[in-house]
């Protein structure tokens, strides 16, 4: 299940489009399909110029934020009049790094600066009384805030009161009422008059030291501020693309030794660093001191300025985040261990708590939740009678604003559109989770709730081109807000399939061209790679890239979706090399089930439209819930006709033998169901679309409809069973094939080669089965791409009785007869 979403952000026509992306292909000098992503990303030409070549010239007038002049002037008279400065940050990347980049520009400047980082464990977020106290005792007179204070009002008037003069800088939304401080710099605040509002605390940070000192002292800092615009998920658009563009620029060329040590310890060469290592390696580790034990190793980290110390704490913080993995695995594990008793199905969100989750990394746990349920988390780790809690939205669901409904409930709250943490009572816990989901369910589409993907550009494979692939180099750095370029491809079979990795979950493989082949990597589609061949169309989203290694270089195509089923494009083509998974399928059923009993379903008159309403109803009601069995060849024909039919391809994903690992219980249809027991136990809605072999396997609930004849589907499992004489001459025909030759690609491809008059490839597979059941017949892998086959050269005289299958096939077979005898 998947929607493909194509671009939109300009809201034109599709002439429009055209029209705009051939005039940005004139002005800005790029190929035709770099132009229309431009387009369809809602540029025009002043803008995409801008896009495509901005920099520090690019950068606003730091004094058109809301309060920088008044803060400014503070601050300056501090220096005149000797005051000690402390900078209050947050413990996060963010924060660190705000604190980092302000008190390094201070301490340049003349200030008497130092830094206070709050530890998440015994203060929590934000300014708090005790810090405050401790800071006026121990003299400090001027107190800035980075990525944190915009909503502590209460906070602030306890300053005043101490005799400190506080200076807000934050990129956080502010409740209605503002801390009562020298000056609220942000560009969040609603009477700001600033051009952009996406900056994180760090980036606000920036544009202080700006307004202070100039663009030239900004420059060296430009590192730690392009790292914290990465690690703190904000859009990598406007001024946040060009600290990024200008911060990557500055990092690999002369890092200072803090980051140097943690490129060593994240195994990542920093003259190679990208946007994905600052946000994936280097924003991790620095977080997981403030999570795991004490922000400021981290800060310490950033100013060091010795290459043995700075490695000295970078091991410490790999070892914080080593520690913060292993937690965040179990906290993860917990909760989709919760989620076995809430109706899914039906949840348009999910609050859960833990009594021994660790607040600091409860974000992270749900942020992946998020990516797996689709819709927005909030855990709370739960500390006596106080709930500490961090949530994750999805696009579309503005977190920060849902929560305002709650903020009776809550101690203290705050964040934005996709992120936010709160402090509760536990005990207003059960009014808040059915509110909130409540909430969620009423006033947001249901479109919101189900997984898509979008993509920039339809093209065919032979469109990509090394020009095209230098101008999409251009978009970089990516990152939120600015995706790196999404194709869509479509390639009309598959070459050189490679497995790789040492446990064999990528792929490579290659698409035709005319120039010759299309090199793609798709990496955990290793389990897949059986779906793909020169006969199978293909379905890509991918992203192009110059792959430099050696000194050569290529085009490779990375991989972001890979839709090789093509089940509602090409049914028969996906039937056809699936039939000895279906007789496989069956098998299995039979030898793990001891109740072999067949059953028709009766579903009345009106087949076709019966069948036609009761998918319309399950899948248009809902995206997930609903899980349908097809155990024959006949039974997935007529299902997938009819899904497609009736256009409902993206409100269904279809899977083989198992449902996996889907705790959200997106709507699926199985394609030869090895357990369908295991299968249907969580799913509310069951539909069998053909036979059921053991229906007393299958919950109490389940609704059956025939996609197919019902004669046709059991003649295909009646069809698997073999009788003596015709096991012998198979015996015989397979030991004079294996004679000739013993390495084959697999069993099903040795089936295939039998060729045994009356008897398909899938039926074969299951002799095949018998032999090996009876030790007639054993294998083992050669290369790793084939598979050497032998049978003992003498035998003794075997019973077929030995072998399971044997059994189990030919009892089912005996049940169909008597049952149909009867029938008629």
């Amino acid at each position: 299940m998947l929607r493909y979403i194509q671009t939109n952000a300009g809201n034109l026509t599709g002439e429009e489009y055209e029209a705009r992306a051939a005039a940005l292909q004139e002005a800005a000098g790029i190929s035709p399909v770099a132009a229309r992503i431009l387009a369809r990303r809602g540029m025009d030409e002043a803008s995409a110029r801008a896009f495509l070549r901005d920099g520090f010239e690019n950068l606003h007038d730091p004094f058109l934020l809301p309060g920088m002049e008044a803060g400014v002037e503070r601050i300056l008279r501090a220096r005149e009049k000797g005051e000690r400065v402390t900078v209050f940050g947050d413990y996060d990347a963010d924060g660190v790094c705000a604190s980092v980049l302000l008190v390094h520009a201070l301490r340049a400047g003349g200030f008497n600066a130092e830094f206070y980082l709050p530890s998440r464990h015994s203060e929590g977020y934000g300014l708090n009384k005790h810090a405050l106290e401790r800071l006026a005792q121990e003299g400090t007179d001027l107190l800035i805030t980075v990525d944190c204070g915009i909503t502590g009002v209460e906070e602030a008037a306890f300053a005043r009161t101490l005799g400190l003069d506080i200076i807000v800088t934050d990129h956080h939304q502010p409740l209605e009422q503002l801390p009562e401080a020298v000056a609220c710099i942000a560009a969040t605040l609603p009477d700001s008059r600033y051009p952009f509002a996406g900056l994180c605390g760090t980036g606000v940070a920036a544009k202080l030291v700006q307004a202070l000192f100039g663009e030239e002292a900004l420059r060296p800092c430009m590192g730690i501020v392009g790292l914290a615009t990465v690690a703190d998920l904000v859009p990598l658009l406007g001024e946040n693309r060009i600290f990024v563009k200008e911060g990557l620029n500055a990092l690999r060329t002369a890092p200072p030794p803090g980051i140097r040590a943690l490129c060593d310890i994240a195994g990542v060469p920093y003259a190679k660093l990208n946007a994905g290592h600052l946000g994936f390696l280097l924003g991790p580790r620095i977080n997981a001191a403030g999570r795991m034990g004490d922000a400021r190793v981290a800060a310490e980290l950033l100013l060091c300025e010795d290459g043995q110390t700075a490695h000295d704490l970078a091991v410490r913080l790999e070892q914080d985040n080593a520690r913060r993995r292993r937690m965040e695995q179990d906290i993860a594990q917990q909760a989709l261990d919760m989620l076995q008793d809430i109706d899914i199905a039906r949840a348009r969100a999910v609050v859960l708590a833990g009594a021994d989750w660790d607040h600091g990394v409860i974000g992270i746990v749900a942020s992946r939740l998020v990516e797996t349920l689709c819709v927005p988390v909030i855990l709370f780790a739960r500390e006596g009678e106080v709930l500490k809690g961090s949530g994750r939205s999805v696009p579309g669901v503005h977190l920060f604003n849902a929560l305002r409904e709650f903020s009776g409930l809550f101690d203290r709250f705050g964040g934005h559109e996709q992120a936010a943490g709160m402090t509760m009572p536990a005990k207003n816990l059960p009014a808040f989770t059915k509110g909130f989901e409540e909430l969620v369910r009423t006033q947001y589409e249901e479109a919101f709730f189900t997984p898509s993907m979008r993509y920039d550009a339809a093209i065919e494979p032979f469109e990509v081109t090394d020009a095209l692939v230098r101008d999409l180099e251009l978009f970089e750095p990516c990152g939120i807000g600015n995706p790196a370029p999404v194709l869509r491809l479509r390639g009309n079979g598959v070459r050189g399939v490679t497995l790789m990795g040492t446990d064999k979950r990528h792929l490579r493989f290659s698409l035709p061209v005319p120039s010759g082949a299309l090199e793609c990597v798709a990496f955990g589609y290793g389990s897949r790679a059986d779906e793909l061949g020169e006969d199978i169309g293909l379905e890509l989203l991918v992203t192009p890239q110059i792959n430099r290694y050696n000194g050569t270089e290529r085009i490779q195509c990375m991989v972001r979706h890979l839709d090789a089923n093509t089940a509602f494009h090409e049914p028969e083509k996906v039937i056809t090399r699936m039939a000895p998974d279906f007789a496989d399928a069956i098998a299995a059923q039979i030898l793990y089930n001891s109740n072999i009993r067949y059953t028709y379903a009766n579903a009345g008159s009106g087949l076709e439209a019966g069948l036609h309403a009761v998918l319309k109803d399950r899948l248009k009601r809902s995206a997930r819930g609903t899980l349908i069995l097809c155990n024959t060849p006949p039974g997935a024909r007529g299902t997938l006709n009819a899904i497609k039919e009736l256009g409902l391809e993206d409100r269904v994903r279809v899977a083989r033998g198992a449902v996996g690992e889907n705790p959200a219980l997106f709507n699926t249809l199985l394609l030869a169901p090895t357990d369908p027991a295991k299968s249907c136990r969580r799913f509310k809605n069951v539909l069998v679309m053909d036979v059921l072999p053991f229906p007393d396997a299958v919950p109490d609930g389940v609704s059956q409809w025939w996609a197919c004849g019902a004669e046709e589907s059991a003649g295909f499992i009646a069809g698997c069973a073999f009788g003596r004489n015709e096991l012998l001459t198979v015996y015989a025909l397979l030991r004079r094939t294996l004679a000739r030759r013993a390495a084959w690609q697999d069993t099903g491809a040795l089936a295939a080669a039998l060729k045994v008059p009356g008897r398909t490839p899938a039926q074969l597979m299951l002799a095949l089965r018998i032999f090996a059941e009876l030790g007639l017949l054993s294998e083992r892998e050669t290369d790793g791409k084939q598979r050497e086959y032998s049978v003992p050269a003498h035998t003794e005289r075997t019973q077929l009785e030995k072998s399971k299958t044997y059994n189990r096939m030919r009892a089912y077979a005996q049940a169909l007869a008597q049952e149909a005898q009867a029938g008629s």
